[in-house]
């Protein structure tokens, strides 16, 4: 069992004691498999990045996207992981010293930001890649496809104002 695992686990379990007996969950642990009981619905879902520098990681976000720390795991001595609050959604982030960087992406994260032009000249400066120049897509937004300094790809999306 991995460490990211063990804290995945231990993440939901600390979430959720209130939801113990319930399907799927244990006396406040996680079980795989389980079900989402009828009339309940899942109210989240908190992506995880793994990484093998975390702090360069950490600093992207916080520049980039403005991010807050509001967890460390654990409080002291080597980091291990962190959350980070950017808006109303948190991102975790994973001290992996194996992680491969580059690796083909399967994953695309996505940050609603008030002037993606404004915005990417930091993306370079913290690290990351402006893989090409913002486009307007026909479902009214404005979106630049970047990379973190991992090689993650992260969207930069602005709503496009339609005058009336």
């Amino acid at each position: 069992m991995t460490d990211t695992t063990e804290l995945t686990r231990s993440r939901l379990g600390t979430a959720h004691r209130s939801d113990a007996g319930r399907a799927g969950v244990a006396g406040g642990s996680w079980v795989p498999g389980g079900a989402i009981p009828q009339g309940r619905s899942v109210t989240s879902i908190h992506p995880i990045v793994s990484t093998p520098d975390l702090r360069r990681l950490r600093a992207f976000y916080e520049k980039v996207l403005g991010a807050t720390q509001t967890m460390r795991v654990p409080d002291r001595g080597r980091l291990f992981y962190v959350e980070l609050r950017i808006g109303r959604t948190a991102l975790g982030l994973v001290q992996q010293k194996n992680t491969e960087t580059g690796a083909p992406v399967r994953i695309v994260l996505s940050a609603e930001v008030p002037d993606v032009d404004a915005l990417l000249p930091m993306v370079e400066s913290a690290g990351g890649t402006v893989q090409g120049q913002p486009k307007n897509m026909p479902w009214g937004q404005r979106v630049a496809h970047v990379l973190d300094p991992d090689g993650n790809m992260l969207n930069l999306t602005t709503y496009l104002q339609h005058d009336a």
